[in-house]
């Protein structure tokens, strides 16, 4: 039996629906409409959010930050339930990096307890540190890489020496999208995350690594310019993601029940999507 890989899977899905968007799930409790009540307000909220954006996306987002600053670990494992029984796939946005046997325990919690089909991980110790989770060869490994935060230019930006393969200098971020698609991507399986507010060093990700596939944060919210980032995608099987923009839009925060927000939501989503495929 032939497995399809995260990237394969990911770009028939993308074709099926016509969509580049990615639905990121980032539940702030303070932030949740009040039409949600109770004491499993945090997953109705959730699930409610997956449901509507279902028909819009290929894939969903969790950020693992919001779910275990409330100590909601059931929770997560219901999203990426909801979100498989929507034909969705998952990433697991958890950004983790540690030394191998660590990021080993990292790589089982992800893809073993909680079945996602992707995840972020940080490249800063170096090989030995993404290698467990590269070694799930069904699944997506995003390296971080060029990311929208106003600090990214505190250390990715920094010129450094190249590898003697490559020789001269290079930014950093380069430097660790060329070891990615040289040196880590040996089972296809590894993207990097790119961010949208940085549209000319994205663009040069992509050439330097003939293509590889993006995770792009960054539009919405961050204010990330949607037809710079598009324009520059090219062949690549990237996915843009938004975040805020789409859980929270305009007049959400008033709806009177759970069936006006997912209304709303799917309106947003909808949108962003059009907005996309007409820069495209």
């Amino acid at each position: 039996m032939v497995i399809m890989g995260y990237f394969e899977q990911l770009k028939r899905k993308q074709v099926e629906k016509c969509s580049l968007l990615c639905a990121g799930i980032d539940i702030d409790l303070e932030k949740i409409p009040a039409c949600f009540t109770g004491s499993s307000r945090f997953v109705n909220f959730g699930d409610t959010f997956i449901r509507a954006v279902a028909p819009y996306v290929p894939v969903v987002k969790i950020n693992l930050a919001f779910s275990e600053a409330e100590g909601m670990f059931p929770e997560v494992n219901e999203f990426v339930h909801k979100a498989r029984s929507l034909g969705l796939l998952v990433i697991i946005d958890a950004k983790r990096g540690d030394i191998g046997n660590s990021s080993a325990k990292y790589a089982q919690y992800v893809f073993d307890r909680l079945g996602a089909d992707a995840t972020t991980v940080s490249p800063y110790m170096g090989s030995d540190s993404v290698e467990p989770f590269l070694e799930y060869a069904d699944k997506g490994v995003y390296v971080l890489c060029r990311t929208s935060n106003g600090g990214a230019k505190d250390f990715q930006s920094l010129e450094v020496v190249r590898p003697a393969m490559l020789g001269g200098t290079a930014p950093l971020y380069q430097v660790v999208a060329e070891t990615a698609a040289r040196q880590w991507n040996g089972r296809g399986n590894c993207g990097l995350v790119v961010g949208a507010t940085a549209p000319e060093e994205l663009g040069q990700v992509l050439k330097a690594t003939d293509y590889m596939p993006l995770l792009v944060p960054g539009v919405g919210a961050q204010g990330g310019d949607v037809k710079a980032v598009v324009s520059r995608l090219g062949r690549s099987t990237s996915m843009i993601n938004q975040s805020r923009s789409l859980m929270l839009p305009p007049g959400s925060a008033g709806a009177e029940s759970p069936e006006e927000y997912a209304e709303i939501v799917a309106a947003a989503a909808k949108k962003a999507v059009e907005e996309i495929n007409s820069c495209r």
